[in-house]
């Protein structure tokens, strides 16, 4: 333990603790993620085996790798035990140090998805270069999807669990955010407060198809461990000129309002839908006139997709 304390406090690497473990327990090492992603691993290190000797490394509660062993036989029994003391705490500082990296980076991508929403910057040249460090082409066409986690009807989790939570949280949106976009080959940036999310998310062809993919495996995805939540949409148009992302942010935050005092259970609404609901709300507060005016409003609708007229 003092040597791996001593290999952390002189910033050697994970790969140089797997090295070190390796040579003292005289076997094959190897430190992966949860999900079995390798991050280091001794050379005589081969393929993952059946009945390996592993521990889980926790920060917080939160496992966020396993420490793995073959040929444990030919470690002394009597020590297995106390191997979990004596390995997992030093190799946990190394998880610490590089979520505190994620979490800054996390911050810092906050911060910028924040301030290009709401236009708080100066020079929008600036945040295109701020933008490509993140690896963000503000240059390309965007969607801008407004999220927020509701409790169902009834029910009254403590939504304040994950958001103090903060390494927990920031584990389950980075490898979410990750999935979605190898899955659908598209750029997303991503504003996170819990449970309030902000996504532009690349839509080249300006169409609905790539936003329903995305809802729907951002739905698959997000707060599965979480129960009585569901998700409200609100959803902008694409296609403005470049540089209007607060003008994308403001529809998507009404289309969003309307989805979350929806009192039809409708959890997805467009900024196009809200232009008709403040048409028809305009027209009467009388049952009649309002059905005969969704009915109006739908053959219009029809009318202008058929037209090309907006």
């Amino acid at each position: 333990q003092s040597s791996l304390l001593r290999l952390y406090f002189d910033a050697k690497t994970l790969q140089d603790a797997v090295d070190l473990v390796s040579r003292m327990l005289e076997v094959p090492c190897c430190i992966t993620l949860p999900d079995g992603t390798v991050l280091a691993k001794s050379a005589d290190y081969t393929q993952p085996q059946e009945n390996e000797f592993s521990l889980d490394i926790s920060l917080n509660d939160v496992t966020m790798g396993c420490f793995r062993c073959q040929d444990a036989g030919s470690i002394p029994e009597a020590l297995l035990p106390e191997l979990s003391q004596t390995l997992c705490f030093p190799l946990s500082l190394w998880f610490h140090r590089q979520s505190v990296v994620n979490l800054t980076k996390a911050s810092l991508k906050n911060d910028f998805v924040w301030d290009l929403a709401t236009q708080n910057y100066v020079s929008y040249d600036e945040m295109i270069y701020n933008g490509s460090l993140f690896k963000f082409d503000l240059q390309r066409p965007y969607t801008c999807l407004l999220c927020k986690a509701v409790s169902g009807p009834g029910s009254q989790p403590d939504l304040s669990v994950w958001q103090r939570d903060v390494i927990r949280l920031n584990l389950h949106e980075t490898k979410i955010i990750s999935e979605l976009k190898s899955q659908l080959h598209l750029s997303i940036m991503f504003y996170s407060h819990f449970p309030n999310y902000i996504f532009y998310l690349e839509n080249p062809d300006k169409g609905d198809s790539h936003i329903h993919r995305f809802i729907e495996k951002a739905e698959q995805y997000f707060f599965s461990d979480l129960t009585d939540l569901h998700l409200c949409w609100g959803i902008s148009e694409s296609g403005l000129s470049s540089g209007n992302f607060s003008e994308l942010y403001n529809h998507a935050s009404l289309a969003l309002h309307y989805a979350v005092h929806s009192k039809t259970g409708q959890r997805i609404y467009t900024y196009e839908d809200t232009r008709q609901a403040r048409i028809i709300s305009l027209l009467s507060e009388d049952a009649t006139l309002k059905s005969e005016a969704f009915e109006l409003m739908g053959q219009l609708s029809s009318y202008g997709d058929s037209s090309n007229i907006q």
